[in-house]
């Protein structure tokens, strides 16, 4: 089983990357994008489909970013 943050711990992991590290939160989420973008290139076919389901919040601009990369290649 791999360890899974709550939404909570998430929030204070982008906290404090953004203010103690300086990351602008659109860098924050297009790198998490491209990691995960990488994570789905692992395991899906090139050519296959892929639904993006995204939560509430800002979830959804996450969702898009992962969208755009998966398919400009």
């Amino acid at each position: 089983m791999e360890y899974v943050v709550t939404a909570g711990q998430m929030k204070e992991h982008e906290r404090f990357i953004m203010e103690r590290m300086g990351m602008d939160a659109a860098v924050l989420m297009e790198r998490a994008a491209l990691f995960t973008a990488r994570a789905v290139r692992k395991v899906a076919d090139v050519q296959q489909r892929i639904l993006i389901l995204s939560g509430t919040g800002n979830n959804g601009a996450d969702g898009l970013a992962l969208a755009r990369i998966l398919t400009e290649q």
